[in-house]
C-alpha cells in the first residue's frame, strides 16, 4: 500500500504509519501535513520511503482560484457591512446569520474584550451561558468571546478562524451552555475567569439594534458597550460619588455617564463613561479613595 495525505494532519495514525513503513506493509507515504507543525524534528522525516512536504495543500492551481473567488466574495460583503473583519474562513457563513444575532456576537466579543481588560490575569477558562432562544448559535458565540478576550493579550493576530486553536495551546479551557432567565428572554453572559477571580458580564439586544450590558458579578447595570469606562467596585456609603467626581474634575475630565447598581452587602459597582483616556496616575488615585475596593479602566 502506498498512502498520501495532503488533507489534514491527524487522519493518519503517525506512530502506526512509522511502524508500517518501518516493516514494509507500507510500500511508500507522501505527508504533506503532521499533527504538530512545523515538524522539524519528526521521527518520519528519517524514513527513507516517505517524502515530507511543507504543508502546499493549497499551492494548487484549483485552490488559488478558489481562495481568489472567496477573497473577492468576502470583500464584497464587507463594502457591504454584512462580514466581519479578518474572517476569511469563519466557521460560520455570516449571510446565513439573522441580524439579530449578528448584534448578539457582537456584544458577546465587547463583553468578553470588557472583562478581559477588568480581569488581566492569565485567563483560565472562558464560558458562555445564553437563553434557549439563542442554543443555536452558542458555538458562534463562544468563538467571538474567545476573540475579544484574547484580543487584549494578542491583538489583530487573533481572529475568528484561529481563536480556538489559540486557545488550546493556552490551555484555556470553553464551555457554552444554555440557561434560563426570569426577567429577560434573551439573556447572554460571558464569564472570563482566572486564577484570581471571575469577571461576569451579561447583556441582552433590545429592539432591533440596542446592545446593552445589564448586570456586572451580580450587579445590576444598564449601558450600552461602547466608549472609555471607568469600573468601580465600592462600600456603598455617602460620599463616594463625590470622591470620585472631584478626582476626575480636578483632571478636567468629563463624565457622559454614572450608572451605579448595588449589592446586598453595602457595596455597589459603578460605571462611570468619560470623554477621556484614563491613565494610571489617575487610576491610582481613583483607588486610594478610601471607599474604593478597586478601580479599573477599559475601553471599546
Amino acid at each position: 500500500v502506498r498512502i498520501v495525505n495532503c488533507a489534514r494532519g491527524g487522519l493518519i495514525n503517525e506512530d502506526a504509519l512509522l511502524k508500517n513503513l518501518k516493516n514494509g506493509k507500507i510500500a511508500y507515504a507522501g505527508i504533506d501535513v503532521f499533527v504538530k507543525e512545523p515538524a522539524t524534528d519528526h521521527p518520519l522525516l528519517d524514513i527513507e520511503n516517505l517524502t515530507a512536504t511543507q504543508h502546499l495543500g493549497a499551492n494548487t492551481v484549483e485552490s488559488q482560484k478558489n481562495i481568489a473567488v472567496q477573497a473577492a466574495d468576502q470583500a464584497i460583503s464587507a463594502l457591504r457591512g454584512i462580514c466581519y473583519p479578518n474572517a476569511l474562513n469563519l466557521p460560520i457563513k455570516t449571510e446565513d446569520i439573522p441580524n439579530e444575532m449578528k448584534l448578539y456576537l457582537d456584544l458577546v466579543s465587547k463583553m468578553a474584550y470588557l472583562a478581559a481588560q477588568i480581569n488581566k490575569n492569565p485567563i483560565k477558562n472562558i464560558k458562555i451561558e445564553a437563553s434557549s432562544n439563542l442554543k443555536k448559535y452558542l458555538d458562534p458565540m463562544l468563538t467571538f468571546a474567545l476573540v475579544g478576550a484574547l484580543k487584549t493579550q494578542l491583538g489583530d493576530s487573533i481572529n475568528y478562524v484561529n481563536a480556538k486553536f489559540v486557545a488550546d495551546e493556552r490551555g484555556i479551557k470553553t464551555e457554552a451552555v444554555v440557561t434560563s432567565s426570569l426577567n429577560l428572554k434573551s439573556l447572554v453572559t460571558v464569564k472570563v475567569i482566572t486564577d484570581k477571580e471571575v469577571t461576569t458580564f451579561s447583556g441582552v439586544v433590545f429592539g432591533e439594534n440596542e446592545e446593552r450590558i445589564v448586570n456586572i458579578n451580580g450587579f445590576k447595570t444598564d449601558f450600552k458597550p461602547k466608549g472609555k469606562m471607568i469600573f468601580l467596585k465600592n462600600r456603598d456609603i455617602p460620599g463616594f460619588i463625590r470622591d470620585i467626581s472631584a478626582i476626575l474634575a480636578k483632571e478636567n475630565i468629563n463624565i457622559a455617564d454614572f450608572r451605579l447598581g448595588r449589592g446586598e452587602e453595602k457595596d455597589a459597582l459603578a460605571v462611570v463613561l468619560v470623554d477621556e483616556d484614563i491613565n494610571s496616575e489617575i487610576l491610582k488615585e481613583l483607588n486610594s479613595v478610601e471607599a474604593c475596593i478597586w478601580a479599573r479602566y477599559a475601553n471599546v
